[in-house]
């Protein structure tokens, strides 16, 4: 499975996968990945788009819109961290955001389970 970042700057994976912004990037356990409620998060707002076979994920591929939706995706973000409790501001830039949310989805034991 291939994952494209449609955000500006690059964004890591719950595996220590790296995406950068841009570019189609291989991800070989995307199955157990695309599980994870931030990763959902990203796909909803169309921060990532998948491309190269159906496992499943019922066409979430976003089309062709790179850039210039930065605000949807904060606002999306913003969106997922208040519905974990998460007293977000506006002023908190993306990277805040998604590691608020990281933390407090690992919190809350949303993702269980092993290494690799």
């Amino acid at each position: 499975m291939k994952i494209t970042n449609n955000h500006k700057g690059p964004l890591g994976l719950p595996d220590g996968t790296i995406l950068p912004p841009g570019e189609q990037t291989p991800v070989a356990n995307w199955d157990q990945l695309k599980k994870n409620s931030v990763v959902q998060g990203w796909i909803k707002a169309e921060i990532l788009s998948i491309t190269g076979g159906d496992t499943g994920g019922g066409g979430q591929a976003a089309g062709g819109n790179p850039g210039g939706e930065a605000g949807a995706d904060k606002d999306a973000l913003i969106a997922r961290a208040r519905e974990l409790g998460i007293d977000a501001k506006g002023n908190w830039g993306v990277p805040k955001l998604q590691q608020a949310i990281a933390d407090a989805e690992k919190a809350a034991g949303g993702n269980p389970g092993g290494e690799g």
